[in-house]
């Protein structure tokens, strides 16, 4: 049985990825904005911030391996670092929503919509990277996912 927090940041984690397919399509269809700025712009704004967003969440998760807390600390580790890589993928999305209703392009918010799901997807709490967690921080097996897993090999692959 997985741990009732952990179930909880996957909740989270799937409303976060609900709202980042629905809020798109909301602005595409209520934005209608019109600017005299060049149209690459906006966009090259929001691809660098895109691009910053994802090189923090990358390097985030790497800081999150990189750790190595106690086993009563590691749901808290976890978690703590899951709302930082919500928080920063989910900028860029932000940031292109309102620019797609001050400056335009509508079409604009589609970039940080991507740009969000790529975040989300790197700090995704599966299984896998649960154990691979696990086995990095030496904890012992089951501590983030509830039970212990199956054998795999040094790459979180069942043997």
């Amino acid at each position: 049985m997985p741990d009732p927090d952990l179930t909880s940041l996957r909740r989270v984690w799937l409303a976060f990825t609900a709202g980042i397919v629905v809020l798109p399509v909301v602005v595409l269809l209520t934005a209608d904005a019109t600017s005299t700025l060049p149209t690459f712009l906006p966009v090259l704004l929001v691809v660098v911030v895109g691009a910053g967003a994802a090189v923090g969440v990358v390097a985030a998760e790497r800081a999150l391996a990189g750790q190595r807390p106690a086993p009563e600390e590691a749901v808290g580790a976890l978690r703590t670092q899951a709302y930082l890589q919500l928080a920063v993928g989910e900028f860029p999305l932000l940031l292109s929503v309102a620019m797609a209703f001050v400056l335009g392009p509508p079409w604009l918010v589609v970039i940080g919509a991507v740009v969000a799901l790529a975040a989300l997807a790197v700090g995704r709490p599966t299984p896998a990277r649960l154990r691979r967690l696990e086995a990095g921080w030496e904890l012992p097996p089951g501590t983030l996912t509830g039970r212990p897993a199956a054998a795999t090999d040094d790459r979180g692959r069942p043997r």
